[in-house]
């Protein structure tokens, strides 16, 4: 059973969903396809999360972001981060893998 958590930003209630083992294979997949789409501002406006990811996270549509300030998005990729910690973790050992091959391969 997934753990989705509510929370209020203005006047609009959002829904975080905690991802599963396959949502999570899904969007690895998807993931160079939304950056190859070329759109900067959300590919990078969040430090370690876009807004693609976002909206795979919550009930927050790509255009409902487009009128959140970042201040807003920050505090709803806050909660993100602690509803999917686990998969958050995965993707700081991945990258490290990926910095540092010559590390890794000792694991």
């Amino acid at each position: 059973m997934t753990e989705n958590t509510k929370m209020k930003i203005g006047e609009k209630t959002i829904t975080i969903f905690e991802l599963t083992v396959d949502d999570v294979r899904r969007w690895i997949a998807d993931s160079a396809e939304k950056y190859a789409e070329g759109d900067i501002v959300r590919a990078a406006l969040l430090d370690g999360v876009s807004l693609y990811d976002l909206a795979r996270m919550t009930d927050i549509t790509l255009e409902d972001m487009d009128r959140m300030t970042p201040s807003q998005l920050q505090q709803v990729a806050d909660q993100c981060r602690k509803v999917n910690s686990i998969f958050f973790g995965m993707c700081t050992r991945v990258t490290e893998r990926l910095e540092n091959p010559a590390t890794a391969a000792r694991h």
